[in-house]
């Protein structure tokens, strides 16, 4: 499929990995090799020295390139992902990482992919994202999207809060939780998992709501569709949450703050790689030697 032979490629490596930085001069060859231009995150310049590329900042490599290769683990990629949210611009991942859900391939067959995306021998899957809205007293004071997940939670010193969930308006329950989760289908590999939620397949359209170490022996996970939304209502007496999304974001909440969480618009596309599956990524890292 020649249209999908990437004229530019953009290289997002983590600039807290070493690996990740040693990785860009041979790519960067492998990529001229192949008659592949090349843009790299401005972030390494200082870091590596003499390297025959244009940097930009990372927010600005999606307006120029065709695909984007993240170096590093699910947390490099959640921010690329955020970064260039909305723009179309495929993300493959090359796992640095300890365990990389996200991630479609490790160091070993970095060439050979190379060699496959030059060749156009690769899909594309969309990813859903969430967004969340902090409202206080009526108005919106915050607004965040993520491709992992929602959590509230509380900083206080080891205190339950008690979180009022609605469904679309429809009161569902009141967790007397460590805190609430609202993951997508990526998600439901991350915090969601070890909170007890079930693994979703993360091409797939929903939303799951998970509460944190509930104090009841029935609250469970509830999936949901991807056209729903999740209010959640903090009681007056609970002043010490706080609201992340991906764990990378976030804004601490204040007293009958109500929170409004459901699918973005935006689409995460990722990059999917000739027999790699999601099943068999999911069988590889859940490995006894990965975990």
């Amino acid at each position: 499929m020649p249209e999908k032979i990437p004229k530019r490629i953009g290289l997002v490596p983590n600039p807290g990995k070493p690996r990740a930085l040693e990785l860009i001069p041979d790519v960067i060859n492998s990529l001229e090799r192949l008659g592949i231009d090349h843009v790299t995150d401005q972030q390494v310049q200082k870091k590596i020295r003499d390297l025959k590329t244009t940097f930009l900042p990372r927010a600005q490599i999606a307006d120029i390139v065709d695909l984007i290769i993240v170096f590093g683990g699910d947390g490099t990629y959640l921010n690329t992902a955020r970064s260039v949210a909305g723009k179309g611009i495929p993300i493959l991942g090359v796992n640095l990482g300890r365990l990389g859900f996200l991630t479609e391939i490790e160091i070993h067959e970095l060439n050979w992919a190379l060699e496959q995306l030059s060749l156009g021998n690769y899909d594309i899957a969309e990813r859903i994202m969430v967004q969340a809205e902090i409202l206080r007293q009526g108005k919106r004071v915050h607004s965040a999207i993520g491709l992992n997940d929602v959590i509230i939670t509380n900083t206080g010193l080891a205190r339950m809060v008690e979180l009022e969930t609605y469904i679309n308006e429809e009161f569902i329950n009141s967790y007397p939780a460590d805190g609430l989760i609202v993951a997508t289908p990526t998600g439901s590999t991350a915090y969601s998992l070890s909170a007890g939620g079930p693994i979703v397949n993360p091409f797939s359209k929903s939303l799951i709501i998970t509460p944190i170490c509930p104090h009841t022996l029935y609250s469970r996970s509830i999936v949901i569709s991807e056209d729903e939304v999740v209010r959640v209502s903090l009681r007056s007496d609970h002043q010490n949450c706080f609201l992340t999304v991906d764990g990378q974001q976030g804004w601490r909440l204040e007293e009958s703050d109500e929170i409004l969480i459901r699918k973005a618009k935006e689409v995460v596309k990722s990059v999917r790689m000739p027999g790699h599956t999601f099943y068999k990524i999911l069988r590889d890292r859940m490995s006894g030697d990965r975990i």
